[in-house]
């Protein structure tokens, strides 16, 4: 009768080990994907702030031109977050291309505390303007 219950008790010990071995791998698979998706959701979000922020830079650089014709561009820092000291350079000049049309160019980077989430954007817009 010893034997028969040292039996049954491992393996029951044993079918709660391999039942605690699943649960677990079940467990850290949804941690590393909830990890992944924030990371993902950081990283996209990122990406838009950066892509208003060259838009403004084209704004401005636009604003600026209008205001002063012989203005060919400029470069200036603007503070994104400051709970993590993230700043953003946006560098825009205003050039004449091939067929006499103006463009702005803007290169704007996102600089962030870890290396490894900084970005950078150059776009250019072309210049239209309608009759005012």
């Amino acid at each position: 009768m010893t034997d028969l219950r040292r039996r049954r008790s491992g393996s029951t010990t044993i079918a709660a080990l391999i039942t605690l071995s699943v649960v677990m791998s079940i467990v850290l698979s949804a941690m590393v994907a909830t990890i992944r998706s924030d990371r993902e959701r950081k990283v996209e979000r990122q990406q838009i702030q950066l892509r208003f922020i060259n838009e403004s830079g084209a704004l401005r650089a636009v604003h600026l031109w209008k205001t002063n014709p012989q203005f060919q561009g400029d470069e200036w820092t603007l503070t994104v977050d400051p709970s993590i000291e993230q700043l953003a350079t946006i560098r825009s000049s205003i050039r004449t291309v091939d067929n006499g049309k103006l463009q702005v160019e803007v290169l704007s980077i996102l600089d962030h505390p870890n290396p490894h989430l900084k970005m950078q954007l150059t776009k250019t817009y072309p210049l239209s303007f309608a009759k005012e």
